[in-house]
């Protein structure tokens, strides 16, 4: 996303919902693509476009900080893009038939997609949420070859339908490796780049207003050129007029 893009983003979605965030991020970025179509990929899809377009906009090299659950070190990390990215292809496979047995339940599910996030935000507690996801998920369902509702289905159940899922779709719940330099622990962190990209484009939208105030005080310019010069050449504007 170029700048003028990336304000675009901040401006209508930093009052939003974070699923909304996300959302308004993908159709900034790809036009062409109507919001339900957008809002019907699977979470892993949704995620692979976010990290795409984290790459394009921001880079190969995400920088995060985390603490160590066995010495409460805080550390800090780099990831490549690629290390986030799911190689197994599963984001790509048709989950839409995935058939799933348990005890006397048979069911058929489908992958969570933005939707359904945006249905259980309304939730008031995780498992309440949890179990939204897990019935929404459901395209058919049977005990004792008898169809039933989801909402009859106990705990245990909704447990392992989760589980299901989450284990088709791996992309939705990113995680990376790290080892803490302190107790030489392997640590599994999660990376929420919905979240982590959200923080990027509300900083740069930040620093690209700052830089248009005061080079438009300074120079007289509209601030459609300030946007369009190069970062090198900002930044070298900017210097000057803080001089």
């Amino acid at each position: 996303m170029d700048n003028d893009k990336i304000l675009r983003v901040w401006e209508l979605a930093q009052q939003q919902h974070p699923v909304d965030q996300a959302m308004i991020i993908l159709q900034t970025a790809f036009p062409e693509k109507s919001w339900d179509d957008l809002a019907l990929l699977s979470i892993g899809q949704r995620n692979d476009l976010l990290l795409l377009i984290r790459e394009r906009t921001f880079g190969r090299k995400l920088h995060g900080v985390a603490k160590c659950d066995q010495c409460s070190q805080e550390l800090e990390f780099i990831a490549d893009v690629d290390e986030l990215r799911d190689k197994s292809g599963t984001a790509d496979r048709d989950k839409s038939d995935e058939r799933l047995k348990f005890e006397a339940y048979e069911m058929k599910l489908r992958l969570i997609n933005s939707f359904d996030l945006a249905a259980a935000a309304n939730c008031s507690d995780v498992k309440s949420a949890r179990r939204l996801l897990a019935e929404r998920a459901i395209l058919e369902l049977s005990c004792a070859r008898t169809e039933i509702s989801a909402g009859q289905l106990p705990d245990s159940v909704i447990a392992v339908i989760s589980e299901r899922i989450a284990e088709s779709d791996p992309q939705a719940n990113m995680k990376i490796e790290v080892e803490c330099p302190e107790c030489g622990s392997e640590l599994l962190l999660p990376i929420d780049i919905a979240a982590y990209l959200w923080r990027e484009i509300e900083a740069q939208a930040k620093r690209l207003l700052r830089e248009v105030s005061i080079l438009a005080r300074y120079y007289g310019w509209r601030e459609a050129d300030i946007l369009g010069m190069s970062a090198v050449r900002r930044h070298q504007y900017m210097e000057m007029a803080e001089s």
